[in-house]
């Protein structure tokens, strides 16, 4: 595999008279070399994720975000639309972006897309920055790295095309892994616990890597806090909105697991779709895997120290290889912390992963007519597309070699966590 560049080299920075050492970094951040590459990060990352935001109407998942602004409009709660999965984070996120909508009279189905975008960009500038700061004097290294995430086409996809947010989660744990690393163990991770609170107020899978975090805070009393502290919003905000909507909230949220899909190995119930049974047995059966897979990582991992990076990309990877469901969406969980921990099978997955999500858009578009890309009308053919024994057939081939590759990187990052622990 391709090495990651060095990173290693000693800090370098322009002085500043009468300035502390932390700002003067942060200014030389944005002056000479430094500040162009900035620049060009800001233009780059907009542009590329904006014109395509809207030229291409998205997907369903845009239709759904509609219907959750339409609700907000009308002073309804936005969680009776049987759209909302998570915590609330995301739909407050919509309620900003439906003021864009009416303020600037933006298209809607643009609109609910640009709070990810802003997000995605800020993923960029999150990895340009720590690299910078590792080693200040080669600007270009750190610009380098962090093009890895602006240009990457899974990203992209993601928030610009799909019109998902995984992003934001996404940008929340990897601040809390960047925030570890510069917290000494004698402190209490305060920043890392906060920015990790967020990603679970946004999605709930950044929830299950706050046990690989706990090894790293001395005594139980700080560990039970720092779990207090990434839990309880999720759980109060929750609680709240049970109140409000007991059913809803238990069904949609408490409840929510996701379909079985056609990925990895649930996807061999397409072997006998005559036998629902065994659909619904084949799900549980990797389910439970998926469980294993993390229970065993947190053991084993307890008293074993490794970089935080690489093992995060583990547990997600974890996720990857066992989940009942993988969707377009979930590929860009990794892509951040792979491209501060792991860049060498970064540039492989990104290969793998782009094939196969623009093979994926071109056989089944999302509206179900081929490059009709502004259109938000669900065709026949959608449904031909989706949910006809051909499309689950077709799925599961196109995302075999994927899924081969995560098997593959999910080996090769437990012989290198094994093997570099201490």
């Amino acid at each position: 595999m391709a090495r990651c560049e060095d990173a290693s080299l000693p800090t370098f920075s322009v002085a500043h008279e009468g300035a502390s050492p932390h700002k003067t970094l942060w200014r030389t951040a944005f002056e000479r070399e430094s500040g162009l590459y900035v620049l060009l990060l800001l233009v780059l990352g907009l542009v590329i994720r904006l014109v395509p935001a809207y030229l291409i109407y998205g997907s369903y998942d845009v239709g759904a975000w509609r219907t959750v602004l339409m609700y907000q409009g009308m002073g309804k709660n936005p969680y009776l639309t049987h759209k909302l999965n998570w915590p609330p984070l995301w739909p407050t996120l919509l309620l900003w972006a439906g003021r864009l909508e009416a303020v600037y009279h933006l298209p809607d189905y643009f609109a609910v897309k640009l709070p990810a975008i802003l997000c995605d960009v800020a993923v960029g500038f999150a990895l340009y920055f720590y690299f910078f700061f590792k080693n200040s004097a080669y600007p270009h290294l750190a610009f380098r790295r962090a093009l890895w995430y602006i240009l990457n086409p899974v990203a992209i996809f993601t928030c610009a095309v799909h019109g998902q947010f995984d992003c934001i989660p996404a940008l929340f744990t990897l601040l809390a892994v960047i925030a570890l690393e510069r917290c000494s163990e004698e402190r209490f991770p305060v920043v890392t616990s906060l920015w990790l609170s967020l990603g679970v107020l946004a999605r709930t899978w950044p929830g299950v890597l706050a046990p690989l975090f706990l090894p790293r805070i001395q005594g139980w009393a700080r560990r039970l806090l720092f779990l207090a502290i990434v839990f309880v919003p999720s759980a109060v905000s929750l609680w709240i909105l049970y109140l409000q909507a007991p059913h809803v909230i238990l069904h949609d949220v408490v409840y929510y697991r996701g379909d079985i899909g056609d990925w990895g190995l649930a996807s061999t119930a397409n072997l006998l779709p005559t036998r629902p049974w065994w659909r619904a047995v084949n799900g549980w059966i990797v389910r439970k895997l998926l469980y294993l897979g993390w229970l065993t990582l947190y053991l084993i991992f307890w008293r074993r120290r490794v970089d935080m990076g690489k093992l995060v990309c583990l547990a997600i990877a974890n996720y990857y290889v066992f989940t009942p469901h993988a969707g377009q969406q979930h590929f860009e969980w990794i892509v951040p912390i792979a491209v501060l921990a792991d860049i060498g099978w970064l540039r492989f997955y990104t290969v793998v992963a782009g094939a196969t999500l623009l093979l994926y858009y071109y056989l089944w578009p999302f509206n179900g007519e081929h490059f009709d890309f502004l259109s938000h009308q669900h065709t026949m053919s959608y449904y031909h597309n989706y949910l006809s024994l051909h499309a689950h057939f077709g799925t599961t081939l196109l995302m075999l070699p994927l899924w081969g590759f995560c098997v593959v990187w999910y080996g090769a990052l437990w012989r290198r966590c094994l093997r570099e622990s201490i």
